[in-house]
């Protein structure tokens, strides 16, 4: 069996990052059959299908899968809404520049499984949990309540609500002149919306 660091020399340079099935590693690792090895330069993005290899092989090939065919709607684009695409520049987004009301709530989401609430104005978010609740039974709905000022972000948590309903935050901090919205601590809550998102697209429905 070859090494990693010898595959690596042989095609490129020893500043370059390697990685085996999916995860980077800076040992020189025994290769065996069916591994997967890539060679990256850094801060140069892998074209498209190997960037592809490369997540499917760290999340596992069903996961990835899976995970690839899920439609999520999420409406917000602001602190909540807007961590999504540097992370995989190839994934498929499409933004509709539309504020969402009662009349147009169904049509804007009636193509998608699940839809993530990331709306600053209260009155929007009740809105848009209503409607969801009254049109799309079956639909997934994941909520942000709760995540101004810098309070501990351990105070931060995923509740269910109700069958298809759960939020994310500590469902008290609201903003407010002298508790602001602080990135941080709704970074932590867009991360358990994302980590609950996906659980319910690998059908895990518990918090």
């Amino acid at each position: 069996y070859l090494r990693l660091f010898e595959i690596r020399d042989k095609y490129f340079d020893s500043a370059c990052i390697t990685i085996l099935n999916g995860f980077q590693t800076s040992e020189n690792l025994t290769v065996k059959d069916g591994d997967i090895v890539s060679i990256i330069k850094k801060g140069v993005m892998p074209p498209k299908e190997e960037l592809e290899s490369l997540m499917a092989a760290r999340h596992t090939p069903k996961v990835h899968d899976t995970v690839k065919k899920a439609r999520v709607a999420v409406c917000g684009l602001g602190g909540l809404g807007s961590n999504i695409k540097r992370i995989n520049p190839f994934i498929e987004v499409c933004c509709e520049t539309d504020k969402i009301t009662d009349e147009n709530c169904a049509q804007l989401l009636s193509d998608c499984d699940i839809i993530c609430e990331a709306f600053d104005n209260p009155e929007t978010k009740a809105m848009l949990t209503e409607r969801t609740l009254s049109d799309f039974p079956d639909k997934k709905l994941v909520c942000g309540s709760g995540m101004a000022g810098f309070e501990s972000s351990n105070k931060i948590v995923t509740k269910k609500i109700m069958k298809n309903l759960y939020i994310c935050g500590d469902g008290e901090s609201e903003a407010r002149p002298g508790n602001g919205l602080m990135a941080p601590r709704v970074s932590v809550c867009a991360g358990h919306q994302a980590n609950m998102i996906l659980r319910l697209i690998m059908e895990n429905e518990e918090p």
